[in-house]
Order: C-alpha cells, then structure tokens, then sequence
C-alpha cells in the first residue's frame, strides 16, 4: 500500500536540511571532546538522566575519536604513531595528531598512569 503523494512531498520536504547545502561540512558548534567531558561530569553528579547519558557516551565511544583518545591514553602517543600511521596509513598524522581536542589530555594521563615523564 502505498503513501498519498501529498504525505510524500511532506516526508519529502522535512527530510531536507533547513539550512544551506554545505551543512554536513560546518564546523560543530562542540567538539567531541567537549561534550564527552560534559556527559562524563553529568552522568557522575545525576541519576535522573542516567539513560540518555548512557546512549550519548555509546555513541561517543564509537567515534574514531574516542578510539584515538583511548589508545593514546592507554599505550601512549608513539605506541600509536607506529601502529596507526605507518602501519594503517591512518588519517591522522603523528605530528599532528596532538591537534585533536583532548588528545594532550590522554598523553598526559598515560604519562601519569606508567610514570612516563
């Protein structure tokens, strides 16, 4: 059974996005980074929003940029670097890869945790 042409210039016209062709090439408003942080904080301090929190941290954790952050935190910036860039070819190259919002942040975490200074 098919929809009524008038229901699917409607679906049609609200599928669209409201502002200009370019969208999907804007810059966020919040990087990633920054609203991890947010979510982590708020998850901690309050149980009324618990599930949400859940499901936008899930998706977070998705993100390449989540697994960058983890894996630098976890094994370091060189361990990465030689994994990542000149095995993988990654995207990201290492000179650059401190760019990142809130990868200085896992690099000094993994120095702490292994006493790498």
């Amino acid at each position: 059974m098919a929809l009524p042409s008038r229901a699917l210039l409607i679906i049609s016209e609200y599928s669209r996005p409201m502002t200009r062709p370019d969208w999907r090439k804007s810059k966020p408003i919040i990087s990633t980074y920054r609203l991890y942080t947010l979510i982590r904080r708020r998850r901690m301090m309050s149980a009324e929003y618990k599930i949400h929190y859940i499901m936008v941290l899930n998706n977070i954790e998705k993100t390449a940029w989540y697994y960058t952050y983890n894996f630098i935190q976890h094994y370091g910036l060189e361990t990465y670097d030689h994994r990542h860039f000149f095995e993988y070819s990654s995207k990201y190259h290492p000179n650059n890869v401190q760019e990142i919002d809130g990868i200085s942040e896992a690099i000094t975490k993994h120095r702490f945790y292994y006493n790498k200074w």
